[in-house]
């Protein structure tokens, strides 16, 4: 009740008092980790479902309590809890030096691949819980890993692209920016067919978007699918994608 009624000192010693008591109490490290991020004004993509708001200036503290609580020995892994730390060491937080931010992004990439293994051993041992399978089915976590891997791993920012892709396409819901960014990692790779057809798609799933999306994602897909034309060798249809990209932006040289 103090949770949900933002009595957070109250709450926060309650949690406090539950781990004092039951240092493993998963529910007691995962809400006072929650509350000690409760006042800021970030909404972060995985919590944001238990609270409304994320304090940057909390992010260590949340961090300690978090990482305290998984290292602690014999302790059954908790995927919700490691995950939420994942979460929060992938954030960049201001005042971080650069090799910090690489030292947490690696951790977070670790974090992650333990949540990937977790979910990959519940699941098979008990089955598909409706809490399992929503983290499994998360699009955003899937993103965030790819984000994590880009310019460290092509591979495995490409797989965690196409699952996020996978899970949102089962839910029946179309992201075209990540239907272009997927189709960018097959033109790295010179999969230039499978490229094409998923720009072209993209660019058509993009007028879906409110216009103030729409304009910038559709101007990049177009772009892009002008370069995988020329790729190909369809000098013609190169050719009117850059003129489609001059007349709606003159000031865009790249495409002259």
């Amino acid at each position: 009740m103090s949770h949900s009624t933002n009595r957070l000192e109250q709450g926060k010693k309650f949690y406090i008092s539950a781990i004092e008591g039951q240092p493993k109490n998963v529910i007691g490290a995962i809400g006072l980790a929650q509350m000690q991020m409760l006042t800021g004004t970030y909404n972060d993509w995985f919590i944001e479902c238990a609270f409304d708001v994320l304090s940057i200036d909390e992010m260590p503290a949340a961090i300690h309590t978090l990482d305290t609580f998984i290292q602690q020995p014999n302790l059954q892994r908790s995927i919700e809890a490691t995950l939420m730390l994942a979460s929060l060491r992938a954030f960049p937080r201001p005042g971080v030096s650069s090799s910090d931010v690489a030292q947490e992004k690696a951790r977070a990439r670790s974090l992650f691949d333990r949540v990937a293994k977790g979910l990959e051993t519940e699941m098979n041992v008990n089955g598909s819980s409706n809490a399992m399978q929503s983290i499994a089915d998360d699009v955003e976590m899937h993103v965030e890993v790819a984000r994590l891997w880009q310019g460290e791993n092509l591979e495995r920012m490409g797989r965690a692209m196409k699952e996020a892709l996978r899970v949102s396409q089962t839910a029946g819901e179309t992201n075209p920016r990540l239907v272009n960014n997927i189709a960018v990692l097959h033109h790295l790779e010179g999969n230039h067919s499978d490229a094409r057809s998923m720009y072209e798609h993209a660019l058509t799933s993009a007028t879906t978007l409110p216009v103030e999306n729409a304009e910038g994602l559709s101007t990049t897909v177009l772009y892009n699918l002008a370069r995988v034309y020329e790729d190909q060798g369809e000098e013609s249809l190169a050719k009117d994608a850059y003129n489609k990209l001059l007349s709606r932006h003159p000031e865009y040289i790249d495409g002259e």
